[in-house]
């Protein structure tokens, strides 16, 4: 049994994985904190405060629920085009996964694969500790649990 996808990664897909990291972090408990006395003290002192503290209020409740995604997606968009018009193409077999980018090719055996994550709308797919590919729901499909157990059954066998 083997998979093949080709797929081009959007500002979208680097989005959702920048953005889902940061809430998977100690930040996001952080931001989360921040936002929500941020907005208890709006509420609280919106009434009696004057334009530049209301100023200032409304631009900490802004950096993380506005200015935070922007530059998300900000860098998300220059990574995209920092790859440029390329195509990846993952191919996951029972001997491994093979990866190709332009004329580059790489082979990696089960034994060396590191390991796959499923999130909301992508599997990232980490064949060592240096690299990541980002594999959008848009592409795999339907095929995703089917895919993340197919690879997880073969580290199993592999590390047994």
């Amino acid at each position: 049994m083997s998979y093949e996808y080709t797929y081009r990664n959007t500002p979208a897909d680097f989005w959702k994985y920048y953005f889902g990291n940061v809430y998977r972090q100690w930040t996001g408990v952080i931001n989360i904190v921040f936002i929500a006395a941020s907005i208890i003290l709006i509420v609280r002192r919106w009434a009696d405060a004057g334009p530049l503290f209301r100023a200032l209020m409304g631009f900490l409740v802004a950096l993380f629920v506005v200015i935070q995604p922007l530059a998300i997606w900000g860098r998300s968009v220059k990574q995209t085009e920092q790859i440029g018009d390329v195509d990846t193409t993952l191919r996951f077999d029972e001997d491994g996964l093979t990866i190709r980018v332009k004329a580059h090719t790489q082979f990696i055996a089960w034994k060396d694969f590191r390991n796959v994550l499923s999130r909301r709308g992508y599997l990232l797919i980490m064949p060592d500790n240096a690299h990541a590919y980002i594999l959008p729901d848009r592409v795999v499909g339907a095929q995703k649990a089917e895919l993340k157990d197919f690879i997880r059954m073969q580290m199993q066998d592999v590390h047994e």
